[in-house]
């Protein structure tokens, strides 16, 4: 079998289409003290079990360059056998360039069940800046631009794309809704599944659903939590929509 059909089969195993959604006891995009998270992995696994949840993803943020991988996987493998949560290895990643590579070490890849690759600060040239250091249609054009390029490239490893327009809803609490369908039909075409995220989507929640419901593209649900008391927010989200 080839490659890139193992891969898809395996993204249709973790994820669920959004009108096929049946499992909503899960949160696939937390954050802990291993970057920068406020709580630690154990007491990230606590409050899931207060709010019942059954699957979690700890995503921490990483970097072609970081070193903590090995011992964040020890940690999670450790903290398994004291739950009956699920708990998923995974990490998030920055769209780094108009190339649609992503900034993590390719070995990272197969140590992890989430990968998501997100949009955050822009890389220009040699230059890093803040979304905001732009006009904001610049802004949003260049969030764009780097998500699609990440989705369509072909050597790209990762699963879920990462709060998609985030960035120009941070800085400017608009994403154009023409760039939200196209980022949507682009995650469906290439089984990428898209991060419904609690934390960056609230402002868009209801004309995000209306587009998510018409096209149907594989979804993982998440708070983006970097504190305990933000996991599984994306549930008071979604309540009495799906």
């Amino acid at each position: 079998m080839l490659k890139s059909s193992i891969k898809e089969i395996e993204v249709y195993m973790m994820f669920e289409k959004y009108n096929d959604l049946t499992n909503f006891n899960i949160d696939l995009h937390i954050h802990s003290t291993f970057t920068d998270g406020k709580d630690s992995i154990v007491d990230i696994v606590k409050q899931a079990e207060a709010i019942n949840l059954e699957t979690i993803a700890i995503t921490d943020h990483i970097r072609e360059n970081s070193t903590y991988f090995d011992e964040y996987i020890q940690e999670i493998i450790r903290i398994r056998k004291t739950t009956n949560i699920k708990i998923l290895i995974g990490f998030e990643a920055r769209i780094k360039n108009f190339q649609g590579e992503v900034d993590v070490a390719n070995e990272i890849y197969a140590k992890s069940d989430i990968k998501i690759a997100s949009v955050h600060r822009f890389t220009i040239g040699k230059k890093v800046y803040n979304p905001d250091f732009f006009p904001k249609e610049i802004a949003q054009e260049i969030e764009f631009d780097l998500s699609l390029a990440a989705l369509k490239n072909i050597n790209k490893e990762f699963n879920v794309l990462g709060h998609p327009g985030g960035m120009s809803l941070r800085y400017f609490n608009d994403f154009p809704l023409e760039y939200f369908e196209e980022i949507i039909i682009a995650c469906k075409e290439n089984s990428i599944a898209f991060d419904l995220n609690s934390h960056y989507h609230r402002s868009v929640y209801p004309e995000l659903i209306k587009l998510l419901r018409e096209h149907n593209p594989l979804i993982s649900l998440g708070s983006d939590a970097h504190n305990k008391l933000s996991i599984g927010k994306w549930r008071t989200l979604l309540k009495g929509e799906i």
